[in-house]
């Protein structure tokens, strides 16, 4: 009798390890749907998003910051995220990555205390927008940047300055 109180003992824990495993594989399912939705929006985004780690380590580089700096995303990704940014530059970077990562704000407009600039691939700067947050994942902090190439918009604005002041001038002889 006691062989078949056994049986029935492992047949229900194996009847409940089926069940455990249906919906582990549900859930596995629904997190590689999730993943690639996310993949998704990443690529179709014309801003180039990249994620760096505490190092400052590339981890993410979508379609639009392949678009933006020249590279591909195979080129860039575990590389550090200096090689970006103009040189002159970088210590700055750091020291504000730094003051970031210790403060409670979980995002921030990067252009608030000075201009933002880019370089992208074949030694051209650019300057630009961003914004960045970080995230908290498993006592690691990630870092991603929303960042926008404004070189149209600054061209414009400098011919608008400039044909302001023709117009200044003209109206001043006139």
């Amino acid at each position: 009798m006691a062989n078949q109180d056994e049986i029935e003992l492992l047949t229900a824990e194996v009847k409940s390890l089926r069940q455990q495993l249906s919906k582990m594989q549900v859930v596995e399912s629904q997190r590689r749907e999730a993943q690639d939705r996310y993949s998704g929006i990443l690529d179709i985004a014309h801003e180039g998003i990249i994620s760096i780690n505490e190092t400052q380590q590339i981890l993410v580089f979508n379609h639009g910051a392949e678009t933006i700096f020249g590279y591909a995303a195979d080129e860039v990704l575990g590389k550090p995220l200096s090689i970006l940014m103009p040189s002159r530059i970088a210590d700055t970077h750091q020291r504000h990555m730094s003051n970031f990562a210790a403060s409670s704000v979980p995002t921030r407009r990067m252009a608030e205390r000075t201009e933002v600039y880019g370089l992208r691939k074949d030694g051209r700067e650019f300057p630009a927008e961003a914004s960045i947050s970080k995230l908290d994942e498993d006592g690691r902090q990630i870092f991603t940047v929303f960042l926008r190439d404004i070189s149209d918009r600054k061209q414009a604005e400098a011919e608008l300055q400039r044909r302001t002041e023709e117009l200044e001038q003209f109206a001043n002889v006139a």
